[in-house]
């Protein structure tokens, strides 16, 4: 099949790999994606398989990770991730997202900031990271180094940020060896979270947090799964991260348990809770295969966001034997989906298997299967 549109992005071709369906036009990407998802679950589910399109194709990222490597700033290289191209515009993120990675770059040049160096353990800057929000349009920037001298320089680089229009920035070190744009925050400017809403609810996204990266579609996807909850259910939500599906699950239901292993995640559920008055929700700080063993059937409804990886065997067991009436499992691999939907089989039927394009110009999609328990 020929492709049938230029890339519009100047990166696509032959830098960029972070978006390999944008050579074809956005439609033809959705049917793609839903032929390939109808084949994949056969013959789990056999009625015509539905693909909730993205409202836009492109800026909806509210993350995103750039590598400075060898004095560039942007995306690893097609051809060589160990190297970077200096970013000119991602078209997945805003102009005004773009416009402060260009200050950033500048300053580097500038000022001759050192690339870390993952082979030698030696220089400084590794990433920086763009976190925008899409109710507010916030937007955070984090400046991630592997050492912690250059105050003055990142001094510089922060308030430059600050005056582009960004509402936080922060400076976070990795002490460790590996290369990840993760780290504890040496120090902040501005805000020191940026606030997003979705289904009526506030979430302050700290600097290390996950949170889904296409909100507007990760609130349609949200939205099917709170329909599948009546007022007096009692929900345990797994791997539920800062609560971004908790909280609103517990304005509408008797009450919900959320467990996510990150205690860092958990301390922001907690805040989250506070902030939107919710009483009747309680966060666990924990591994969810370990905590599933200390809980008791007495969950209505079981939500599940697990890793790419899906769950384990004695996971699936273990949710199962608390006999929920209804499971809502979201997933970002289908692969591991339908294999943790052949196991749920046993004793739970499928009712509802829909994708939602959260990643438009990518391979990549979000499932949610719901299962309701089989009469015996």
């Amino acid at each position: 099949m020929e492709e049938n549109r230029t890339p519009p992005c100047q990166h696509a071709v032959p830098e960029c790999n972070g978006c390999p369906n944008m050579h074809w036009e956005y439609a033809e990407q959705v049917r793609q994606k839903r032929e390939q998802l109808q084949q994949l679950f056969q013959p789990l589910w056999n009625e015509r398989f539905e693909l909730v399109p993205s409202p836009s194709e492109f800026h909806y990222r509210g993350k995103v990770e750039l590598s400075y490597v060898d004095g560039k700033l942007g995306y690893r290289l097609k051809s060589n991730p160990r190297k970077s191209f200096a970013l000119n515009e991602c078209l997945l993120i805003t102009p005004k997202a773009n416009a402060l990675i260009r200050i950033a770059q500048q300053w580097a040049k500038q000022h001759r900031i050192p690339s870390y160096d993952v082979i030698r353990h030696e220089g400084f800057l590794g990433y920086l990271v763009i976190r925008e929000s899409k109710s507010t349009n916030e937007i955070m920037v984090n400046v991630i180094s592997h050492a912690k001298e250059r105050e003055n320089e990142v001094e510089i680089v922060a308030q430059e940020l600050l005056k582009g229009g960004a509402a936080s920035v922060n400076w976070m070190v990795n002490e460790g060896w590996s290369d990840n744009a993760l780290g504890f925050v040496k120090k902040s400017w501005g805000k020191p979270f940026i606030e997003e809403h979705l289904l009526g609810c506030a979430f302050r996204i700290s600097p290390n947090a996950f949170f889904q990266t296409n909100p507007p579609m990760a609130e349609k996807l949200f939205q099917e799964v709170l329909d599948e909850v009546g007022k007096e259910d009692r929900v345990l939500d797994l791997f539920c991260g800062m609560g971004a599906l908790s909280i609103p699950l517990a304005k509408q239901c008797k009450s919900v348990l959320g467990i996510e292993l990150s205690s860092e995640s958990i301390q922001s559920a907690m805040k989250n809770k506070e902030l939107n008055q919710t009483k009747n929700v309680r966060f666990i700080a924990g591994k969810v295969q370990s905590q599933l063993k200390l809980l008791k059937p007495e969950f209505d409804v079981v939500t599940i966001d697990p890793p790419r990886s899906g769950l384990t065997i004695k996971a699936v067991k273990r949710v199962m034997d608390l006999q929920p009436k209804k499971i809502a499992y979201v997933s970002c691999n289908p692969v591991s989906l339908k294999n943790d939907l052949e196991l749920f089989s046993k004793a739970y039927e499928l009712k509802q298997l829909k994708a939602f394009d959260l990643f438009p110009q990518t391979h990549h999609v979000e499932m949610l299967a719901v299962m309701q328990r089989k009469e015996i």
